[in-house]
């Protein structure tokens, strides 16, 4: 693919995002514009594939390995889970391998094709930015107190919390005086919207926010994903190309990280079998072991058994209805289902050593 050609390509996906963000565009056409951006980018990274495998094997598009920084994916943050399976989707979709370079660090080095690493990037960007802004915001000096008080309450925050970041900016309230309800109320006015009531489950909130923006982000990227496997079929020797381009992806990466490799088919047969033999080994000693108590002795354990499990039932209902909330799953959804996952105009367009999720 020549340059001019992808140059084109880029233009006419990023003339589709532009249209797609501009006011006065409905969701429905939103959804419509992004898709069919989404698909001229995939056909783009396909086809350039497509012509590399054919080209002599020094032109190829070389495979990067990078070390990257990537905010949000550490064991102490609050919702590294959820970011840690998100990315775990754009990865896939973005044909790029990726590990943390160790159990507590929050680097990780990522393997791939240059433009695959920066596409990933790009998306990774925008989803990390619409469920940061949403759910942990910070202070934004640019706009009015009541516009970042508005941001901070619909984040799930206590009054108390946000009584204490506008205190450091300037707009200081004192405990109960009615000054950020009031704020809150204006900037709702102002913006045409209906106030609604403070949420007093703060962290069944966030929790249950988290949650859902991570299902619709993943749902979405699914149907991303299945797109991309039907348009790949339907492009002549386009299946070959990305299986030759992901074989020297892997290779590097395997390289870099031999342990990760899969096992071969025997030895997952081998694995299986002995596994298999443990099982049976097991449930023996286990028959042997129930046969030699008395029928006193069974029933008491079965009552044990019975009444763990009953507990242990209740707990995860009592966690369950701890960390739902209606109203936060609710929010999730909606921004998940409305972040960028072409990149868009939250996407970085530098080069592909810019930290990620920062």
């Amino acid at each position: 693919m020549t340059r001019t050609t992808e140059e084109r390509a880029l233009d006419r996906a990023a003339k589709l995002i532009a249209k797609a963000e501009a006011k006065g565009t409905t969701e429905q056409e939103r959804e419509t514009l992004l898709d069919a951006a989404n698909k001229i980018m995939m056909r783009h990274a396909i086809d350039r594939a497509v012509a590399e495998s054919h080209g002599p094997k020094i032109e190829r598009t070389a495979v990067e390995s990078l070390e990257m920084p990537f905010a949000g994916y550490d064991y102490r943050n609050p919702w590294d889970e959820h970011f840690r399976r998100m990315w775990a989707y754009i990865a896939r979709n973005c044909r790029v391998r990726y590990a943390p370079t160790g159990m507590h660090d929050s680097n990780m080095v990522v393997v791939g094709m240059s433009d695959d690493i920066e596409y990933a990037q790009m998306i990774w960007t925008s989803v990390y930015l619409g469920f940061t802004s949403k759910l942990d915001p910070t202070w934004d000096v640019t706009e009015s107190a009541e516009y970042n008080i508005k941001v901070l309450k619909e984040s799930g925050r206590k009054w108390i919390f946000i009584k204490e970041i506008a205190d450091r900016h300037g707009f200081e309230t004192k405990p109960n005086d009615g000054k950020l309800k009031a704020a809150y109320r204006r900037q709702c006015k102002a913006e045409g919207v209906e106030p609604t009531p403070h949420t007093n489950r703060h962290f069944a909130y966030r929790q249950s926010y988290a949650e859902y923006f991570q299902k619709a982000v993943i749902n979405r990227l699914n149907r991303q994903y299945d797109q991309q496997e039907a348009d790949t079929k339907e492009s002549t020797g386009a299946e070959v190309a990305l299986r030759d381009s992901s074989h020297y992806v892997d290779e590097e990466f395997y390289a870099l990280y031999p342990d990760l490799r899969p096992r071969t088919a025997e030895e997952r047969h081998a694995a299986a079998l002995r596994r298999r033999k443990d099982d049976e080994e097991d449930a023996r000693a286990e028959l042997a072991r129930r046969e030699a108590l008395t029928p006193s002795q069974r029933a008491a354990e079965d009552r044990d058994r019975q009444r763990n499990y009953d507990r242990w039932v209740k707990f995860n209902d009592e966690q369950e209805r701890r960390e739902y909330d209606e109203r936060g799953a609710n929010a999730g959804m909606r921004a998940g289902n409305t972040v960028d996952l072409t990149g868009g105009k939250n996407g970085l367009h530098t080069d592909t050593t810019t930290q990620i999720g920062n």
